[in-house]
């Protein structure tokens, strides 16, 4: 019995899996003359033929699915890999260009664009670059449909799990696999897709432990998902959204923030005890003295702890003055009772070690 056209399309398909996951073992592919793939990343020169440079491919492509579907070779040239294309006017890439891409971080912004752009067009969000966690976007009912009905996507998929592995982002791939086995498996929203799941797409997974975690999760896909030793550990969303947005304001000295205000000066003046606390009244010598080892009143009271540690973010009490950064206050700062600073800090590590 002879096989089925598509059962010769996969075996095909398997073999090329093969050479990729071995990394295309005994072929050379580093023809340094050979540069088109970089320097379009490089947004150095346009697609062929009569294309844009990447920067303007991503401004013209964001959103617009109808040019995605036009511009077939686009594509290719987006998501290069170490295989040979029926479009003459692309590249194999080459393993010096890869190797240059990965250590240009405005490359690897653009190739993260490139991701998202085609996410979106697959009807899906890419809801952390760490973890590489994906979510159905608004159109995804839409945008589904064209996974299942065109062939030519469901191979484009392949390309760009590809691609991702040569560029070190292997790590999201798993997540994008994990998400399409549940849509395949669970939701049946794109049960037509299983076989390219199985034998194109979850093939491209080079690391075995990804490999033999994402099949158990594809015989159970109504399990716990299966996480890629490549992926960051990271705590939950929300925290992680609330801190990087704190925290990068802090680490990057509040850029585009006004905060320059000479006139507020509440907090040298209290430094230099000549303004009390508000609301509760008190000098900075006085607090030390009166509250020194009284963890009763540092209990009760809690606003007096902005005015002891200001900084350039507002804080629960209303009464307390953002920390400024005029020249004139570092000059008084450093002119100031420092020692008030000193024993704030000294008071508070005695608390700690008495608690």
């Amino acid at each position: 019995q002879h096989p089925t056209n598509a059962e010769i399309e996969f075996v095909f398909l398997g073999k090329e899996a093969e050479a990729y996951r071995t990394e295309y073992r005994g072929q050379n592919l580093n023809n340094r003359s050979l540069d088109k793939n970089l320097k379009f990343h490089k947004n150095a020169i346009p697609f062929l033929p009569d294309g844009d440079c990447i920067d303007d491919v991503h401004k013209a492509c964001t959103s617009n699915y109808d040019l995605i579907d036009k511009s077939q070779w686009c594509f290719q040239w987006l998501f290069p890999i170490h295989e040979s294309s029926t479009d003459k006017n692309t590249q194999i890439l080459q393993r010096h260009e890869k190797k240059t891409m990965i250590k240009a971080p405005d490359i690897m912004r653009r190739i993260l664009i490139s991701y998202r752009i085609m996410l979106g067009y697959f009807g899906v969000l890419l809801v952390d670059e760490n973890s590489g966690r994906l979510e159905r976007s608004n159109v995804y009912v839409e945008r589904y449909e064209t996974i299942r009905s065109k062939k030519n996507n469901r191979m484009r998929i392949t390309r760009m799990l590809k691609f991702l592995g040569e560029v070190d982002l292997e790590r999201l791939k798993l997540p994008f696999l994990v998400f399409f086995a549940r849509e395949i498996c669970m939701s049946e929203l794109l049960a037509d897709c299983r076989v390219f799941l199985e034998r194109s797409w979850i093939p491209t997974l080079r690391r075995d432990e990804d490999l033999a975690s994402c099949q158990r999760f594809l015989r159970d896909p109504s399990g716990p998902e299966p996480a890629s030793v490549l992926t960051p550990s990271v705590p939950p969303r929300v925290e992680v959204v609330y801190l990087s947005s704190d925290l990068s304001r802090y680490r990057n000295h509040y850029p585009g923030e006004d905060i320059n205000d000479q006139r507020l000066d509440h907090n040298v003046k209290f430094y230099m005890n000549l303004l009390p606390s508000r609301p509760h009244g008190e000098l900075i010598d006085v607090i030390h003295e009166r509250w020194w080892s009284d963890y009763d009143l540092l209990e009760t009271h809690h606003g007096y702890i902005q005015w002891l540690f200001p900084i350039h973010e507002d804080g629960l009490n209303d009464e307390a003055q953002v920390a400024t950064q005029g020249n004139s206050m570092k000059h008084r700062w450093q002119q100031g009772n420092f020692q008030s600073l000193v024993a704030s800090l000294s008071r508070g590590k005695e608390r700690k070690c008495n608690s």
